[in-house]
């Protein structure tokens, strides 16, 4: 990266900064305006996201040379940028917004403002090999990333620190930490250098829906441990559906609100919401869902205890309604059942008192990844069947189960969460040799 310049390069620089700073910036700032009907705007041809950042949520547009930021936490905060060069990319960092702006000084130059001093001697410019994108943490500290994967990071007065810290493919926030999320891993990054680097061997896009977690868009969500820990598999979830309240982790699934144990994952309840969420994100007690109607956005609130109440997996009482499962084994979101059962059987053989109960498919037999929801009063509980043995969903084990079982132990053949759980016969967390062997066994067995 070439960051020196000479003499003259430097005073023609300084003058047209001084210039750019006088002319260019136009900072509104944070008005009081309360939203009608939680409306937020019309943004007609903007790129709008929604960012979870210092136990905050913003709301945000941006287009060319205008920004627009509202945090939807507390009501009465709006803020409006306007520039005189094009916005490439913004931060915000402890009610601060940072915004890098396209110099027309030199190609690949930029200027960088922080919002709350718009004349302040700390904008500053920096020159970058190409478009970067930024992330500042809660010290102050720039880190940029830019279009050929590399990550470097400047102080508040444009000065480098280091100009190539580690390959990524994104950078995130962590409770005021900078994460660079690489190939083989999520790197957490000081002033110059990776500190420490956490366990993350898959290359999905992923962003974080808390301080506590993160989630990718193959609908998984993970705490945001030293080992990078699994907690729920939303089914296949696509982001950003995803969020944190007090006591659940939420997402949205086939217009339901569903809320997740934090702590083991499992599928506690859900509610019905007769629309598809533009975006979704929580904050202490309160769930936001944001819709889109073609430019013009709006935003919902929810209370956590209005819309879930916590239920027993395997005993289920509310005012008149009971769901019980005595007679099978109930692991977070799924139900072990034998080989063979039938829709019949299985009815005949639980209580849903209250409930109406709904299969995902027609299939007499019960097979490994089927889905049954007990629905009533709004609330709906959504459980997945398991069949031990069972790995492509017929709900009986052949030939069929032992050649899909072995041609994913010889790494040709992939299985969905449902059926990995579905091979794990002898219930070590792991998929080996011995789940192949206790396979044929009982393939043999039931012949």
């Amino acid at each position: 990266m070439g960051f020196n310049m000479g003499l003259a390069a430097k005073k023609i620089i300084s003058f047209s900064m001084t210039v750019f700073m006088l002319l260019s910036v136009i900072i509104i700032g944070f008005d009081k305006t309360s939203a009608v009907n939680n409306e937020i705007g019309d943004f007609k041809g903007y790129n709008t996201k929604v960012i979870y950042k210092d136990n905050k949520i913003y709301f945000s547009a941006l287009k060319d040379k205008h920004l627009y930021i509202k945090e939807l936490t507390s009501d009465n905060r709006e803020l409006n940028l306007q520039f005189e060069e094009k916005i490439i990319d913004f931060a915000i960092n402890k009610d601060i917004v940072y915004t890098i702006t396209r110099s027309t000084l030199a190609n690949n130059s930029y200027f960088l403002h922080k919002s709350d001093k718009p004349e302040s001697s700390e904008n500053f410019y920096f020159s970058m090999y190409s478009k970067p994108n930024m992330v500042v943490n809660s010290k102050g500290c720039i880190f940029l990333l830019n279009s050929k994967k590399s990550v470097c990071s400047l102080d508040m007065k444009g000065n480098i620190i280091t100009d190539n810290i580690v390959s990524a493919n994104k950078l995130i926030d962590h409770k005021g930490n900078t994460y660079a999320v690489s190939y083989d891993g999520i790197c957490k990054l000081s002033d110059c250098k990776v500190i420490s680097k956490y366990a993350y061997d898959k290359s999905y896009n992923i962003c974080n829906i808390s301080e506590n977690y993160f989630a990718n868009d193959n609908g998984e969500i993970f705490e945001f441990t030293k080992n990078v820990k699994e907690i729920v598999d939303t089914d296949n979830t696509i982001l950003p559906y995803c969020g944190e309240t007090n006591k659940y982790l939420v997402s949205y699934q086939k217009n339901h609100l569903v809320g997740y144990d934090k702590s083991n994952g499992d599928l506690l309840v859900e509610y019905e919401i007769n629309y598809t969420p533009y975006y979704l994100t929580a904050y202490k007690d309160k769930i936001f869902t944001i819709t889109k109607n073609q430019s013009t956005y709006s935003y919902n609130v929810y209370s956590e205890s209005n819309v879930f109440a916590e239920e027993n997996s395997n005993d289920v009482s509310e005012n008149k309604s009971k769901l019980s499962f005595k007679d099978y084994l109930i692991n977070g979101k799924y139900i072990f059942v034998p080989q063979g059962t039938t829709k019949a059987i299985f009815k005949k053989n639980i209580v849903y008192d209250g409930y109406t109960i709904s299969f995902n498919s027609n299939r007499r037999i019960i097979g490994t990844d089927e889905k049954v929801t007990f629905s009533g009063n709004k609330k709906n509980k959504t459980y997945i069947f398991i069949v031990l043995g069972d790995l492509t969903g017929e709900g009986n084990i052949n030939t069929l189960d032992r050649k899909a079982m072995f041609g994913y132990l010889l790494g040709t053949k992939s299985l969905t969460k449902a059926f990995l759980v579905s091979s794990d016969l002898n219930k070590d967390d792991k998929i080996t040799n011995i789940d192949l062997v206790k396979l044929e066994r009982k393939r043999k067995s039931l012949l």
